[in-house]
């Protein structure tokens, strides 16, 4: 592996080649998976607070595939993992025609590209703390790296969520998704066309968030 600083491997970026197994050896990273189907795409839903757990609760926030990396792990590896934890089934990355990068604290995007089965986003993220992992046997850095890919159902399975930090699955019409930035009542996106395909129930007068951080309102924008 060349013997070049973080810095330079994500300048790289910017004159058309990024190596992503370079950029994240040993640095802090989240991976996750867009998953379309019939111009919609599925979205996780996870409470705001512990009462909105229950049906009648009245804040929920809409987010994607994914999550953070586990030990061992390179960017491919967790998002498969991560997908396959939050909907129950197995996923097929496939390789995005156009990598962008967008660095968050600096407002600044561009388009690369990479080798393998290319993400279709990398944003980076500046951490408070550049010496804390976020959890023991974890690297800590300066940066932390979000990998986006695109992906697609390997089968016709049922959906079914298995770990804690989702409620729902959901899928949204992509001509829907701005009505989602103006939050929402479920019975308001659920009249457009919004579905859940598992997971509990949530009352139509409970409302719909999307993060300011979200990495989704990018996405959306870069499939529109």
């Amino acid at each position: 592996m060349r013997e070049v600083s973080e810095g330079q491997l994500w300048d790289e970026g910017r004159f058309g080649r990024l190596e992503p197994v370079a950029l994240t050896d040993g640095k802090p990273f989240t991976a996750g998976v867009i998953l379309q189907r019939d111009d919609a795409v599925l979205t996780s839903l996870t409470a705001r607070t512990s009462a909105a757990h229950e049906p009648e609760g009245e804040h929920w926030y809409v987010g994607g595939i994914g999550g953070g990396q586990e030990p061992g792990e390179d960017v491919w590896e967790c998002a498969h993992r991560e997908a396959r934890e939050e909907t129950g089934v197995p996923i097929q990355l496939t390789k995005a025609d156009i990598t962008y990068m967008n660095d968050v604290d600096a407002g600044e995007s561009w388009m690369t590209w990479t080798a393998g089965i290319s993400p279709l986003l990398i944003r980076r993220t500046r951490n408070t703390d550049s010496r804390t992992p976020i959890k023991p046997g974890l690297p800590s850095g300066r940066y932390t790296y979000h990998f986006t890919f695109l992906g697609q159902l390997a089968d016709e399975r049922p959906f079914a969520i298995a770990g804690e930090d989702i409620t729902a699955l959901a899928w949204v019409p992509l001509s829907q998704w701005d009505k989602l930035y103006d939050n929402p009542t479920m019975g308001q996106m659920r009249r457009g066309g919004m579905n859940i395909v598992a997971g509990d129930s949530i009352a139509d007068s409970a409302r719909l968030r999307v993060r300011q951080t979200e990495a989704l309102r990018l996405v959306i924008a870069l499939l529109a």
